[in-house]
């Protein structure tokens, strides 16, 4: 069956981020955002909209009563599988906030549901399509070494998860992506500092092909901080998603035959990257087509998280332990 030609947007839970998909979709065209969910009246005061008619709901179940042609979940990720379902069962695509769930099982669950309804499932992995990134991804072959920063303030948001499945899983994605393997060894350290969940982490990923990627963490810190260091065998990209900068340099031979380093130019289209998505997401469900961050994508990138919380938590067991014997 034929799509409309105007498409019927909603979102659930417009809290911090929710509010800037149903910002976006009220100002796309060919998109009529038509209904919003969320269990506290307050969120609606904050709601940006563009001209027209937008119906408010406190359930899911009220907003499938009308028409739906595609929705955006931004609800707490503990949620995430019980407010997808119901959509993906009515095969409503949808696009769902990282990470995919707080576990492996439900993301699995929404993956196969996704599969057995034949439903778009895309991921909210919003640094896919951050401009730098974009600028600079025909360059990123398999990379030899890795380093991330990714640093941000306590905000006291997202606390249902830690700091590797809040922060570190965008890392994490485009490490395995970029590597095309899973890593045969996993070093992991990491702290609670404000909250009870993990606030710091430390990885290191070694693979079998001999790459390694060192990943750092932090929702506690001072001085904000996203950037990607690529090293490949003739190339180094550096990528810093915060300023939406790139520096890249390649080994070439000069004249005579010489090797020597040269800049690469390369220029940043700017645009909001939570926009870009969102009209990615809609090009995908207009065409039919596979979303560029998958929901098998996403849970390989949950399932890394899951192993490195393990790692981390039984380190953080030992301490204790090993404290607790010492003051005895």
């Amino acid at each position: 069956m034929p799509l409309p030609e105007t498409l019927k947007a909603a979102v659930v839970g417009v809290g911090h981020l929710g509010r800037h998909h149903a910002r976006i979709y009220s100002q796309m065209p060919g998109i009529e955002l038509s209904g919003v969910v969320d269990i506290h009246d307050g969120a609606f005061k904050n709601l940006e909209l563009g001209p027209g008619k937008v119906s408010f709901h406190h359930s899911i179940e009220s907003l499938l009563r009308s028409r739906i042609d595609l929705v955006s979940i931004a609800t707490p990720t503990s949620t995430h599988r019980p407010v997808a379902i119901p959509f993906l069962r009515r095969q409503i695509p949808v696009l769902l906030e990282k990470p995919i769930a707080a576990t492996q099982a439900d993301a699995q669950v929404l993956v196969e549901e996704a599969d057995a309804t034949k439903t778009i499932l895309q991921i909210g992995h919003v640094e896919e399509f951050n401009p730098a990134l974009e600028a600079c991804r025909h360059l990123i072959e398999k990379p030899r070494f890795i380093e991330a920063h990714r640093l941000g303030a306590f905000s006291g948001r997202s606390l249902d998860v830690d700091v590797v499945a809040d922060l570190m899983i965008h890392d994490l994605d485009f490490v395995l992506h970029w590597m095309g393997e899973k890593p045969n060894l996993v070093h992991a350290i990491g702290i609670p500092v404000l909250s009870s969940r993990i606030d710091m982490a430390s990885v290191r990923l070694e693979f079998p092909g001999g790459s390694i990627a060192n990943l750092t963490a932090s929702r506690v810190s001072l001085r904000p901080q996203r950037r990607f260091r690529l090293f490949m065998k003739n190339r180094y990209v550096r990528i810093d998603f915060l300023e939406r900068s790139v520096e890249c340099a390649e080994r070439r031979q000069n004249n005579e035959g010489v090797p020597e380093i040269k800049p690469v130019c390369l220029e940043v289209q700017e645009g909001e990257p939570l926009k870009r998505e969102i009209e990615s997401f809609v090009d995908t469900v207009r065409k039919k087509a596979a979303p560029r961050v998958n929901g098998r994508r996403a849970l390989a990138a949950l399932s890394l998280a899951s192993e490195i919380d393990g790692l981390i938590s039984a380190r953080i067991h030992r301490w204790d332990e090993n404290e607790n014997g010492t003051r005895g």
